[in-house]
């Protein structure tokens, strides 16, 4: 190991900080989503998206500098080597709390993520729905068979044509 632990732990502080700081934003960024999507706000979907795109960017560019830091001091790149690595360098376990704060947000992230997209999927499929009853199509039906095929209506009438 070339890095010395001071020099390690100052890099790691710096990037568990604004790693914290993105991963909140993102938080943010997932709670407008939810609302956008409720309210079926195409504008501020678009406008999130952007933003989560351009946030994810800036995360991982966090992460490849904490798996430089992580790899420089010797210890395995990815969340495996953190906790080694802060016994070394912070022994008095100053960064642990960081850390885990981190790991908090990310998962939090994983549960908004989650709602967001089962939200998603559920205006998804009402939409479907009813787009094969204005086609006089029995809802419960997939718009394209198993070949692939357009699946033929079951002899009603659209409501365009009625």
């Amino acid at each position: 190991m070339d890095m010395q632990p001071e020099t390690c732990r100052l890099g790691l502080y710096s990037a568990l900080q604004q790693e914290i700081t993105l991963v909140q934003e993102f938080s943010t960024l997932l709670t407008r989503e939810f609302s956008a999507i409720t309210t079926r706000d195409i504008e501020v979907l678009e406008a999130v998206n952007q933003d989560k795109l351009a946030l994810v960017e800036r995360l991982s560019s966090l992460e490849r500098e904490r798996n430089a830091l992580l790899d420089a001091a010797g210890y395995a790149t990815g969340t495996e080597g953190v906790e080694p690595c802060l016994r070394w360098c912070d022994p008095q376990r100053q960064l642990t709390g960081h850390w885990r704060r981190l790991l908090e947000l990310a998962a939090e992230c994983r549960r908004q993520l989650r709602k967001n997209r089962q939200l998603t999927e559920l205006c998804s499929q009402h939409a479907r729905a009813a787009l094969h009853i204005l086609r006089g199509e029995d809802p419960g039906q997939d718009t394209y068979g198993a070949d692939g095929d357009a699946s033929p209506p079951l002899g009603g009438r659209s409501l365009a044509r009625a």
